[in-house]
């Protein structure tokens, strides 16, 4: 259907497979394999740097020995090149990408002198007009040997089992059958190459056989939705001919649909021009499945036919070549890198692997810890009280997070670790199994849109309040109240002077976060956890001397200050693995009654215990929410700190480039820009305008103000709502975050409280 927003940078699913743009890589020989046929560590190198392709599709794969045309094309049919494979596979995974294989048999375009002098077999005895390069040089094509009906069904299951080795001995993840290009499958549909005379020749019925045996087998090897096919009808590349390309164009789009593939891949008109038409609009009209189309699509001309709903994707062959870095490339409008076309068919890295690529930016792709991530545009994490008093998350919190998986990396609101600690009344908690099955259905979601997703975990301390918990007291390091009132079930009150925690209370809460982490990972199917140390809660109530009167060894010098944290981390990290854990810092924000005498030694201090424990990341909030206490505290932890830094509070889209091109930070989470943007990537891919937040629903019960912002792919949102790109971005991480009454003005609310999850 036509959607005048939907865009290269809409996330698409492809049969199984969630994808998170649609700029495909075509398949595209290179000969890198050699004589071998076995995929090299070159090979991976090479696919890796592209990884950032909504789908990759690696290059035209033998089936069978004996039936190569290039000559260093691989193979799919030993050991050696099922570890080959593998190995490209898991770089790319790695790097967070998707890579299916190109199966392939040459027919008459394979060379005996490529095959150690194996005759070449074709539906037919035609040759290919012309010559070919050889490792003998330019030498006549050779006159093929028609194959026997025999011959046929082996090659049928040589397809199947090459699928199935694809994918389970392999590691791809999907397949696509080539029936384009003049090789074997596009020699038995074209009655130009078919002149049998038996049940595979003759009709167009006859002539397609083969093909609809090959996707048979295949489909049921590997499933259909794992199966995509590529067509050219009108190219007559290798001396190929149709006389009725509309009608088999017809029949192809059928046959895929009535197979249910995941996608037809269309190759849109002729090199050489022999052939005019436009068979597109025949298969968009045939196959409802994705169709993807290439040859000489511009970035402009990609997006207006996916807009108008002709196509769903655009696979781009030499531009991927020539620029591993497509993606970025097309969201900043970047000059392309031009292709060497004197080093498509060598052998080494020149022209392969070293293309130049972008200054990192937004849209580069990312490994945190464990986790490859597509791009740097993170969800911070947003209390937005859906869960209700039961803290048991819920279908509504799924279909949130689920809308929001184009993010590189979603970290959840912040979550109790423990019962009788709610600051808020309707956050989320990780403690009972209905809690682990709630959060299950959010995981399984955003996995299920090719998001990643971690959990912050969270204790609230003297920020909690007797009225959200049964009347249960708040604790804290000391008996210091929280300056003001929040709000509760019981209207507008009076925080609550906590109590002091005992050192055996210390050691349980140490536990209480392990355990939550552990059940995040195991139970819930979180990627990774968020330990809460910001925002004057129970983490940073310890680490601030504003707030830690204690005269043990969990108070009073620096390090006496953060052996709370140290101990936290220690515990999460051993339950986990450090490369599944990060953490939030906020050493200059006020909010709370926040407030540490020298804040430029605690941040030293809080960054070289992180890369102590060799964090995934640290997540810093830059600021003050009240400009109270003033200072850059981001360069002290780039300094001590080496592994993934995240930073965000009023950062715009070209601020954060800036910040990432120049190395000053990695990534950057944003708050209610995310919220009120699910497609925060994709707007910031076209430079879009964004939803305005509607901070009357932030801390509401229902999906107003929640699920019900306007995708670009669903309508414009009415003008009320929107503001730029930028102002957006710059306000988003100022606003309330205790949940006004409804009688309170938001904006009036933010002035005395203003956001810590929100954002």
């Amino acid at each position: 259907m036509p959607n005048p927003t939907t865009t290269l940078f809409t996330p698409i699913q492809v049969g199984s497979n969630a994808l998170a743009n649609r700029i495909f890589m075509a398949p595209l020989t290179r000969t890198r394999a050699g004589s071998t046929h076995v995929p090299n560590a070159l090979m991976a190198e090479y696919y890796a740097q592209r990884a950032s392709a909504g789908l990759i599709v690696a290059e035209c794969t033998m089936i069978a020995p004996n039936t190569s045309a290039f000559g260093g094309e691989p193979g799919l049919y030993t050991s050696d090149q099922f570890a080959g494979w593998k190995r490209v596979t898991d770089a790319v995974h790695a790097k967070g990408g998707k890579i299916f294989l190109q199966i392939w048999h040459g027919g008459r375009a394979a060379h005996p002198d490529h095959n150690d002098g194996h005759e070449n077999v074709a539906p037919s005895a035609l040759i290919i007009e012309g010559e070919v390069h050889t490792s003998k040089g330019k030498v006549p094509n050779v006159l093929p040997r028609a194959l026997t009906e025999v011959e046929i069904a082996e090659i049928v299951q040589q397809f199947a089992t090459a699928a199935s080795n694809a994918i389970n001995e392999a590691g791809f993840d999907g397949v696509e059958i080539h029936g384009a290009n003049g090789y074997l499958i596009d020699q038995f549909l074209r009655d130009g190459s078919n002149h049998r005379t038996d049940g595979y020749g003759g009709s167009l019925e006859n002539r397609t056989r083969f093909l609809s045996e090959v996707v048979d087998a295949v489909t049921k090897a590997v499933g259909a939705d794992k199966v995509g096919i590529r067509f050219s009808p009108l190219n007559s590349y290798n001396s190929m001919l149709d006389s009725n390309p509309v009608a088999l164009s017809e029949q192809l789009a059928k046959i895929s649909q009535q197979f249910n593939l995941a996608y037809v891949h269309v190759m849109r008109a002729d090199f050489f021009q022999a052939q005019k038409g436009d068979v597109v609009p025949i298969f968009r009209h045939h196959f409802k499945n994705v169709l993807i189309v290439n040859m000489g699509y511009t970035k402009d001309e990609a997006n207006e036919a996916i807009a108008n709903g002709l196509v769903d994707a655009v696979a781009f062959g030499t531009a991927f070549l020539a620029n591993p870095d497509l993606p970025a490339r097309f969201a900043q409008g970047a000059e392309l890198n031009a292709p060497d076309s004197a080093t498509f068919y060598t052998g080494d890295a020149k022209g392969y692997t070293d293309y130049p690529t972008l200054s990192r930016t937004l849209f580069t792709p990312i490994q945190v810890g464990s986790n490859a991530l597509a791009n740097r545009i993170f969800m911070a994490p947003l209390t937005r009280t859906r869960a209700g008093p039961t803290h048991v998350p819920n279908a509504l919190m799924a279909e949130y997070y689920a809308q929001r998986a184009s993010a590189g990396l979603i970290v959840a609101e912040c979550t109790m670790i423990a019962p009788n600690t709610s600051a808020f009344g309707g956050e989320p908690g990780l403690y009972t199994s209905d809690q682990f099955v709630g959060w299950k259905r959010v995981t399984d979601a955003v996995h299920a849109k090719g998001g990643k997703i971690f959990l912050q975990i969270w204790h609230g301390g003297r920020a909690a309040h007797p009225d959200h918990n049964d009347g249960h007291e708040n604790v804290a390091p000391s008996a210091l109240i929280i300056e003001g009132e929040v709000h509760t079930s019981k209207g507008k009150v009076p925080n609550v002077l906590p109590r002091a925690l005992t050192e055996v209370e210390i050691a349980e809460i140490v536990q209480q976060f392990a355990t939550a982490a552990s059940n995040a990972i195991n139970e819930a199917g979180f990627d990774g956890v968020e330990i809460h140390g910001a925002n004057g809660y129970l983490i940073d109530q310890f680490l601030r001397d504003g707030s830690n009167h204690r005269t043990d060894g969990y108070g009073g010098s620096l390090e006496n200050r953060t052996r709370f944290l140290s101990e936290v981390v220690d515990a999460v990290t051993k339950a986990v693995g450090a490369d599944k854990v990060g953490i939030r810092f906020s050493p200059l924000n006020s909010y709370n009654s926040m407030l540490d005498s020298n804040p430029v030694a605690l941040s030293e201090q809080l960054a070289k215990i992180s890369q102590q424990f060799n964090l995934a990341y640290v997540h810093v909030m830059r600021a003050d929410f009240f400009q109270a206490q003033k200072g850059d505290v981001v360069p002290i932890f780039r300094h001590h700190f080496k592994n993934v830094l995240i930073v965000n509070m009023g950062y715009t889209k070209d601020e954060a480039n800036e910040a990432i091109a120049i190395g000053l930070v990695d990534a950057v989470a944003f708050g209610t820009a995310f919220l009120a943007n699910p497609d925060l990537p994709a707007r910031f891919a076209q430079g879009a305008e964004l939803n305005a937040p509607d901070s009357a629903t932030f801390y509401t019960g229902d999906a107003k103000g929640y699920t019900d912002y306007p995708f670009l792919t669903t309508a414009s949102p009415p003008s009320s709502t929107v503001a730029t790109t930028q102002s957006v971005a710059a306000s988003a991480e100022t606003t309330v975050e205790r949940p006004p009454s409804p009688a309170l003005d938001p904006a009036a609310e933010a002035s005395s409280k203003c956001s810590c999850s929100i954002m």
